[in-house]
């Protein structure tokens, strides 16, 4: 295999774990709807229901979503690094990647469900390719 198409299992892990946690995190919005899960206060809920919406408030919505949000840039970095080794269109390729992505969110979301966040992936990428993808390392970082 070569190493332009060698995957990070750990990173394939991490992406695969965390997915399940917004997987977990969307069951509240499955039982409740898109804006009662936030207004759950309006619900009479159990004692165990409500240890249960206070665990996947803070352990899984606040926790797995992030890390996929940086498993999302970082795979845009790896991306980046191996159309330039191929030497490919590094905008061209992300502005197709990511305006397909918010098509296809927009579709989900219109059709499906009201809670898609492929549209705000694919809007974050396009945002990420104007201004940030050609930076120094330093302007990154601050």
């Amino acid at each position: 295999m070569s190493n332009d198409f060698r995957r990070v299992k750990v990173i394939d892990s991490m992406r695969g774990f965390s997915l399940f946690g917004i997987l977990l995190a969307n069951m509240l919005i499955f039982q409740y709807g898109i804006y009662g899960k936030d207004m759950i206060h309006l619900f009479s809920l159990s004692p165990s229901d409500s240890a249960a919406y206070v665990f996947l408030k803070v352990a899984v919505e606040e926790s797995f979503m992030p890390i996929f949000t940086f498993l999302f840039g970082y795979s845009m970095v790896k991306m980046k690094e191996s159309l330039e080794r191929r030497q490919l269109g590094v905008k061209r390729h992300f502005f197709r990647r990511f305006l397909l992505l918010l098509g296809f969110g927009l579709l989900h979301g219109v059709l499906l469900w009201e809670g898609d966040i492929l549209t705000f992936y694919g809007m974050m990428g396009i945002f990420l390719l104007v201004f940030f993808l050609n930076r120094k390392a330093k302007t990154l970082f601050v």
